[in-house]
């Protein structure tokens, strides 16, 4: 699938085996990645927000997020990334609240570069 207008998986990859494939999933629209850009054409957290005209958070097409059994993807092209529900506000504070949640999300850096730069996914209420 692709990330562009449609919908598209951010946790498991739509090639994961049918039986880790639960019929659990959630749309999610206006979510925002905050700390890195975001690719369209492979679905993934991109390099270097300062390459791509210094974007600190940017809204996501709308996505649905899947849940898979068992273990989440491991390797390095996936980052763990905290979601959390936020109130809009002027300081934004909230975007460092606890999260609600992980999900498995594609990333051109290393998982570690994300943990370290504080790549988290906000949905505002």
């Amino acid at each position: 699938e692709s990330c562009g207008r449609s919908h598209s998986p951010i946790g498991p990859s739509p090639s994961a085996p049918e039986d880790e494939v639960t019929s659990v999933a959630l749309l999610v629209e206006r979510l925002r990645l905050v700390g890195a850009t975001w690719e369209a054409a492979p679905c993934r957290i991109a390099g270097d927000s300062e390459r791509a005209g210094g974007d600190y958070e940017v809204e996501l097409p709308p996505m649905i997020i899947r849940a898979i059994k068992g273990p989440p993807p491991k390797g390095h092209d996936w980052f763990s990334c905290p979601l959390i529900v936020a109130n809009v506000d002027a300081c934004a504070a909230d975007f460092a609240s606890h999260s609600v949640a992980h999900v498995a999300v594609k990333t051109a850096l290393s998982p570690s570069v994300c943990a370290l730069r504080g790549i988290r996914l906000v949905s505002c209420a």
